[in-house]
């Protein structure tokens, strides 16, 4: 069971990595969006809020000269939306 938990914060960990090497590095935000949004799933599966919001913010990638689709920015929107108040006010 620990090997199992220990494999997918590696998984999670390497879907950040690669999501923002994508982004920030490649510029490209296709590979970028694959990548946050499998990490924000794995994320999610494992309960890792500070996790969840980074690949949620990475999910807006960059919006320079970039199309939007409806559905992918309501959906960005409510990934946002969710993990904020689970980040809750940082004096704890």
């Amino acid at each position: 069971m620990a090997n199992g938990v220990a494999k997918r914060a590696l998984e999670l960990q390497a879907a950040l990595t690669d999501g923002t090497r994508a982004l920030h590095a490649d510029g490209d935000l296709n590979a970028a969006r694959r990548r946050f949004e499998q990490a924000y799933l794995l994320a999610d599966r494992s309960a890792d809020i500070p996790a969840m919001a980074e690949a949620a913010l990475g999910l807006g990638g960059l919006w320079v000269r970039e199309q939007r689709r409806l559905t992918g920015a309501v959906k960005l929107e409510a990934r946002l939306q969710h993990v904020l108040p689970l980040l809750g006010d940082g004096s704890g």
